[in-house]
C-alpha cells in the first residue's frame, strides 16, 4: 500500500525564538524574540507492507517573513527525513532514520551573517525480542 501526503501550511507564530551567536563569546547563544510569518510546503510518501515493512519520506520547505532580523536565525530552509521499519518475523526489528536539514544562517547581535551548511543525522536501532515465558519460583 502506498500512500501520499502534501500539505500547504501558513502560521503567523508570535514572539519566534530566534538564536544568535553571542558577540563577545561565540560558544554561547543569545534568544531573540520576533513575530514571524512561516509558510511550509509539506509532502510525504510512504510505503507500508503489512506489518513487515514500512518506508516513509517526508520533506518540508520553509519560508521565513516579516521576522525583522537580517535572517532567519537557526531556522532550516529544508528539511527531509526517510524513516524506515522493518520486522523479520516478529524477533528482530530493525528501524533505520535519516535527518537531512539544509543551509541556515548564523549571526551575531550586530547583524553579521554565516551560512552554516547543510547536514544529515543517520540513525540505526535493532531490537531483538524474546516472548518465551520464563517460569516463576513457587514456594
Amino acid at each position: 500500500k502506498i500512500s501520499f501526503t502534501a500539505a500547504l501550511k501558513y502560521s503567523s507564530v508570535h514572539n519566534m525564538q530566534f538564536y544568535c551567536n553571542d558577540s563577545i563569546n561565540f560558544n554561547k547563544f543569545n534568544v531573540l524574540y520576533s513575530d514571524a510569518d512561516v509558510l511550509n510546503v509539506h509532502a510525504e510518501v510512504g510505503y507500508h507492507q503489512n506489518e513487515k515493512l514500512n518506508i516513509a519520506f517526508h520533506f518540508d520547505q520553509y519560508s521565513y517573513s516579516g521576522y525583522g532580523l537580517a535572517k532567519p536565525w537557526y531556522k532550516p530552509m529544508t528539511e527531509v527525513r526517510l524513516i524506515t521499519k522493518y520486522n523479520l518475523q516478529d524477533k528482530i526489528i530493525v528501524n533505520f532514520s535519516v535527518l537531512g536539514r539544509g543551509k541556515e544562517y548564523a549571526g551575531i547581535e550586530n547583524n553579521s551573517v554565516y551560512i552554516l551548511k547543510g547536514y544529515a543525522d543517520v540513525n540505526l536501532e535493532l531490537s531483538i525480542v524474546f516472548r518465551k515465558c520464563f517460569p516463576s519460583m513457587q514456594t
